[in-house]
């Protein structure tokens, strides 16, 4: 039983870090918004990576957004207002609006809540005119290490409000959970 839980974690880290090799996005690969004012890549100061958002019509630039982990993936919101990112964390990865306010831009993490150990990992995106459809797909571990269930986690991000609407859990099995994991989302 107990190499059969390894062997299962050992294919969920597999598939959740053979993305990175793959599907990372490099430092100043360049993505400009549907209506073309800003664009958006990775930059490098003192070791750490930021993102360099442009406005390209008034050359104003925000660099205050820290990239801490790998970016595996960058979407422009329809309305050119937001960013999806979806970056790498041990064991999976999570998604993170990046939201224009004025003439600065923030950014917002949307992780699955909850106070259990667990793993998970973003499988699917849709983009609406004003919301962010994530589905992630979970597996909560017990103290020792050993998976205790397997969930799918889905939610819309209102665009407006920056809240999780229409949040819906359900219970899926090993299984199911091993099929989930190997899909990687795609910019819709």
């Amino acid at each position: 039983m107990r190499l059969l839980i390894f062997l299962n974690t050992l294919v969920f880290l597999v598939r959740a870090d053979s993305v990175i090799a793959q599907d990372s996005i490099p430092l100043n690969r360049n993505f400009v918004s549907p209506n073309g004012r800003y664009s958006i890549h990775l930059s490098e100061r003192d070791a750490t990576q930021y993102f360099i958002i442009k406005d390209n019509e008034t050359g104003q630039v925000d660099d205050s957004i820290c990239m801490p982990t790998v970016l595996l993936l960058l979407c422009w919101a329809a309305d050119s207002h937001a960013v999806l990112t979806i970056e790498h964390i041990a064991g999976g990865s999570f998604a993170r609006i990046l939201f224009q306010h004025d003439k600065s831009w923030t950014a917002r993490e949307y992780e699955p809540p909850g106070e259990s150990r667990m793993n998970f990992s973003v499988t699917k995106l849709t983009m609406k005119s004003n919301q962010i459809y994530i589905k992630y797909v979970i597996r909560t571990l017990r103290d020792n290490g050993y998976p205790s269930g397997y969930q799918i986690y889905a939610f819309d991000v209102n665009l407006n409000t920056r809240e999780r609407i229409n949040e819906k859990w359900s219970s899926i099995t090993e299984a199911d959970f091993l099929r989930e994991v190997g899909k990687n989302p795609h910019c819709p």
